[in-house]
């Protein structure tokens, strides 16, 4: 997922818009607030239709390859992590 002005679907590219103003559904995924901001992109908290939570990384728009391959990056050495202060990568 890319997020700038606007939010696109990470797998089509499609431009998703909500007329109701509230945040998209990704997946399974319903998107509930927003957690945090950084240099790759936006974190929300979401959750699925059984209740599970999760946390969902919607990335800005790559210019170039660059972006793309720091979250490849990013998703390799975060699977390898296990610890009990680090949240479980559930998908990338």
């Amino acid at each position: 997922m890319f997020a700038d002005d606007r939010l696109f679907c990470g797998v089509c590219a499609a431009i998703l818009h909500e007329a109701d103003g509230s945040w998209p559904k990704i997946g399974r995924w319903k998107l509930v607030r927003k957690i945090g901001q950084g240099g790759m992109g936006i974190v929300f908290e979401a959750e699925d239709d059984e209740g599970a939570r999760a946390a969902v990384k919607l990335i800005h728009q790559p210019e170039g390859g660059e972006m793309l391959a720091r979250l490849q990056r990013e998703a390799l050495v975060h699977a390898k992590l296990n610890h009990p202060n680090i949240v479980r990568l559930l998908a990338a």
